[in-house]
């Protein structure tokens, strides 16, 4: 693995043994994609191109319905691959744009939703071929620079974007936005939703720690308290795709909770500072 932030891993739903990572390489800040075949003991560049800052590569999107297509924002453009993440090509839709985020639609694979820094949100309906846009209304920031883009797995026009203006949540499939009003100026750092668990939101940001919510709950965000997440400043949170109501939250150590969040325990033997994790889809334990 070439010297980097690991960014985001992403493991095949049907062999476990491949997974693929995206790293944003130190030096020339090169978009590189690394995959293994055998678990991680040896792993193969599939993808690189230099430039463009600390956002290449930063994020993997897999098409639910779809294992082998996935798409990455790299921040010069969006790439995709159709075999697994053997081999990647850039799409023509967007080519030369600042693409930082990305979200797929979970019942269809062509219809992508990408953040492009000073621009808006822009939207596909056919894989990446064309886009249209840029979507601003309801943004309201100085800067577009978005953090994530989520899509509803439950509904197919809702989506959410953070940035470091706090969290806005469209109804349209992206056309129009509004602000989240009590988190406003929130320093938002991931959004995640689970797909064993698609009615509970979960959100980290840089300085206010760990936010969850249940759709449809009237309630507002509710924020992890100190006692279970003694850090304010966090990296991540990741609630976990195969086994519902486990969450990891990273931010200079690691944190997990095995009851939808009531209580949070800091795991054993991590060091450095955790970017991410991506759990085993049939060992729960690894």
């Amino acid at each position: 693995i070439p010297a980097g932030d690991v960014r985001s891993l992403d493991a095949d739903p049907r062999d476990p043994q491949i997974i693929v990572a995206g790293v944003p390489t130190l030096g020339d800040h090169s978009a590189t994609i690394v995959r293994t075949s055998d678990g991680g003991a040896t792993w193969q560049t599939v993808f690189s191109r230099p430039g463009g800052g600390s956002y290449q590569a930063s994020e993997l999107d897999r098409c639910p319905n779809d294992p082998d297509r996935l798409y990455s924002a790299i921040g010069s453009a969006i790439i995709t691959s159709g075999d697994g993440g053997a081999t990647w090509a850039e799409v023509p839709g967007l080519a030369g744009a600042a693409a930082t985020e990305l979200a797929v639609a979970a019942a269809d694979c062509g219809v992508l939703v990408a953040g492009v820094y000073a621009s808006g949100i822009f939207r596909s309906g056919d894989g990446g071929g064309t886009f249209q846009g840029p979507a601003t209304s309801g943004l309201d920031m100085a800067t577009f620079a978005f953090q994530t883009i989520v899509a509803d797995p439950t509904a197919p026009t809702r989506l959410l974007a953070t940035s470091h203006s706090g969290l806005f949540v469209s109804e349209s499939g992206g056309d129009v936005w509004r602000r989240v009003d009590n988190l406003a100026a929130l320093p938002v750092t991931a959004l995640a939703v689970s797909a064993a668990d698609p009615s509970r939101l979960w959100m980290s940001s840089w300085g206010s720690g760990v936010w969850v919510r249940d759709v449809g709950d009237d309630r507002p965000w509710q924020h992890i308290g100190l006692d279970q997440i003694s850090r304010d400043w966090i990296a991540f949170v990741a609630p976990d795709p195969f086994q519902a109501r486990r969450v990891f939250a990273g931010g200079g150590t690691l944190w997990r909770s095995l009851d939808g969040g009531i209580c949070f325990e800091l795991t054993q033997g991590i060091s450095g500072n955790p970017l991410g994790t991506t759990p085993h889809p049939t060992d729960l334990t690894t």
